[in-house]
């Protein structure tokens, strides 16, 4: 996680956070801790735009609280879903939470700042292998298949990992 990013104005959902350096990126999720980081909520947002060491920033959760000086905890991350066995069948927000999950948990009025896994990590799935062991691959190519119900997932080389 990269730090040093801090709001400098708050209007509606947006902000507009400073950088100690200007390796912002268009896309990258960030979180805005209001009150200063003592509050403890982590409010997921979207930089819409970047000036320097200026950025625009959609905060997906209602703003209150948040104020000139507050932190920006930067990811190094691009807003991005997960996909893969599980997902079929779930209702999801915009922010990939799953929703059943979320009331089973919260009930129906959400506080901010939860996050959920959206894919059960602790589910097993058969997988069929597509290649033999020790096959030097690239980013994208096939390792093998994952059914789920009626769909077949193909599972493939990360796109940031290969050999």
């Amino acid at each position: 996680m990269n730090s040093g990013a801090w709001v400098v104005a708050v209007q509606d959902d947006l902000i507009t956070l400073e950088a100690e350096d200007s390796l912002l990126r268009k896309n990258e999720v960030v979180y805005v801790l209001p009150e200063r980081g003592r509050s403890g909520e982590r409010l997921k947002a979207e930089i819409l735009r970047v000036r320097g060491k200026l950025a625009e920033a959609q905060v997906f959760e209602g703003t209150f609280g948040v104020a000139v000086g507050d932190p920006v905890e930067r990811t190094g991350q691009l807003l991005s879903v997960q996909l893969g066995p599980g997902l079929l069948g779930k209702v999801y927000d915009g922010l990939q939470r799953p929703l059943a999950d979320l009331a089973s948990a919260y009930g129906f009025f959400l506080p901010r700042g939860v996050e959920l896994p959206p894919l059960d990590r602790g589910r097993r799935w058969s997988f069929v292998p597509k290649v033999r062991k020790g096959a030097r691959l690239l980013a994208g190519e096939i390792l093998g298949t994952v059914q789920e119900g009626a769909f077949v997932h193909k599972i493939m080389v990360p796109f940031d990992l290969e050999g």
